[in-house]
């Protein structure tokens, strides 16, 4: 009871305190206020100066660029800034809203080659007009500055944007002045935002004022244009506007098969021998070592393609062509060539590796071409003989090898034939070397025999060496050997056991 008589009893604000009180909140609120509308009258005057500078600049970069090539109508009635889309100047009016540009273009001195432009930019702050002027020199160019070009190149599928294309530009003059760009995956930045990627720049502009052909390759599309040329204008000092197109993805690839028969069997195609795939005279692709040769063939248009194939040293594998366009030879020792033995009869005027007239296995897109090519074993001789020694004694197990004129053996198997008998005879199979190559010595085939003689080196037992019979020419080589051929070549080996004397030492013995 006590406390609420206190509470009661206790005085409030008097009239005069809160008067007072109310005039110093005024105060306070409205010193804040007129603070606030002075800052944003600061603010405004600071973005309109700002703004201010950069239309002149933007203004001082399109007189530069637009004098370029048009320096003698700078600042007359069809090249100023109120007749800006005309000329190439920019329409400022979204851009810098207020704002109003004049060019005012006069001869410097009289002189006709220079020119002082004045850029007058104005607007209105607070009721009151504001301008801010520059001034510069400009002389006539020289000549024409180079230009540029940028642009987008994408999948006409799939609308990606491509990477690794090259894009050329040729003059269109024909003057052979060329330039190369590349695409990229990613967008190249730019300040205007444009979305590109692929540019000429290198950190200059480089590319002639004038008309070009552009074309562009990518090993996974087809070539661009596919049709009527495509031609572009490059402009002085300028880069726009960009130059998109898009390229259509390769089509499938063909393919080209082609396996050998001899006698209706698969023929197997050894590492000494080679398959080619040739396109007009130009060796595309060489396979080995195996019976069927499957050639991929990758496609940039949908145009058919034709091609040759043909093998080098079939012989090697045992194998030649059952034809030869060089008589009397009757077999071609390089084997098969679809521009020259098929369809036969062979074509002895088309070049073994097929050009441009005479390339007929042609394929196209996603399809599958087969050729059976049929080829005969390598033609054959006998050459048969007596191995002997030094005294005309014959010798047993004596070693017959044959190579053929280019020294490779006629087997794969060390190039041993055959071991002769006690009575020192042989009888071998050879290839026919005339009936694949030109009767001459060094078209022959090379025979000789091996056998094993004793020798006897200083301080150690007897034991046996291999000595051939001579290697040397004529009497290594037999021939002419046709197929069909029965030869006789005896071969003679120094048997006289080999000696090697010890010498005398000389020398002190010290412990």
């Amino acid at each position: 009871m006590g406390i609420m008589k206190k509470l009661i009893s206790k005085k409030g604000f008097t009239l005069l305190e809160t008067i007072v009180s109310g005039i110093i909140i005024a105060i306070v609120s409205a010193t804040a206020f007129f603070s606030v509308v002075s800052l944003r009258k600061v603010d405004d005057i600071t973005l309109n100066r700002v703004a201010a500078v950069n239309l002149i600049r933007l203004s001082q970069e399109e007189v530069r660029r637009i004098g370029q090539t048009k320096f003698n109508d700078l600042g007359n009635g069809t090249c100023n800034f109120n007749n800006g889309n005309i000329c190439g100047f920019k329409d400022i009016a979204t851009i810098f809203p207020g704002f109003t540009r004049t060019l005012t273009v006069v001869n410097e001195a009289g002189d006709a080659e220079l020119k002082r432009i004045l850029i007058n930019v104005s607007w209105t702050e607070s009721g009151r007009a504001q301008e801010l002027n520059s001034v510069i020199l400009f002389s006539r160019p020289p000549n024409p500055l180079p230009g540029n070009l940028i642009g987008l190149v994408t999948n006409s599928d799939s609308g990606d944007r491509i990477d690794g294309v090259q894009i050329t530009l040729s003059d269109l003059a024909g003057t052979g002045l060329t330039y190369l760009a590349g695409s990229k995956k990613d967008v190249i930045p730019r300040e205007d935002g444009l979305i590109t990627n692929y540019t000429f720049f290198d950190g200059s502009f480089k590319i002639k004022p004038g008309s070009y052909f552009l074309t562009a390759t990518h090993s996974g599309f087809q070539n661009y244009p596919d049709g009527a040329p495509v031609i572009v204008t490059i402009t002085s000092n300028s880069e726009l506007p960009p130059f998109d197109f898009q390229m259509d993805p390769n089509p499938d690839d063909g393919n080209i098969i082609v396996q050998f028969f001899s006698g209706g069997n698969p023929v197997f195609v050894n590492n000494n021998s080679n398959v080619f795939l040739y396109d007009d005279s130009s060796e595309r692709e060489r396979l080995r070592n195996r019976n069927i040769f499957n050639f991929t063939i990758p496609f940039t248009d949908l145009n058919p393609q034709s091609f040759t194939v043909k093998t080098e040293y079939l012989y090697r594998s045992g194998f030649v062509g059952d034809f030869n366009c060089n008589q009397p030879q009757t077999h071609d020792a390089r084997g098969w060539s679809s521009a020259v033995i098929g369809p036969p009869p062979a074509s002895c005027t088309n070049p073994w590796n097929g050009n441009a007239a005479t390339d007929r296995l042609t394929v196209t897109s996603g399809a599958t071409v087969t050729e059976n090519a049929v080829v005969v074993p390598v033609p054959t001789a006998t050459v048969q003989g007596r191995v002997e020694d030094q005294n005309g004694m014959p010798i047993a197990n004596a070693r017959i090898y044959a190579r053929y004129p280019n020294n490779r053996n006629y087997t794969f198997s060390g190039g041993i034939l055959f071991t002769t008998e006690a009575n020192g005879e042989y009888s071998v199979t050879v290839p026919a070397a005339q009936a694949m190559f030109e009767d001459s010595l060094g078209n022959y085939v090379r025979i000789w025999a091996r056998a094993q003689v004793p020798i006897t080196r200083c301080c150690e037992e007897a034991s046996m060496v291999w000595r051939d019979s001579s290697r040397s020419d004529p009497l290594q080589r037999v021939g002419p050997l046709y197929e069909g051929n029965v030869l006789s070549k005896d071969l003679v080996i120094d048997t006289t056991p080999i000696v090697r004397d010890c010498g005398d030492a000389h020398g002190t013995v010290r412990e």
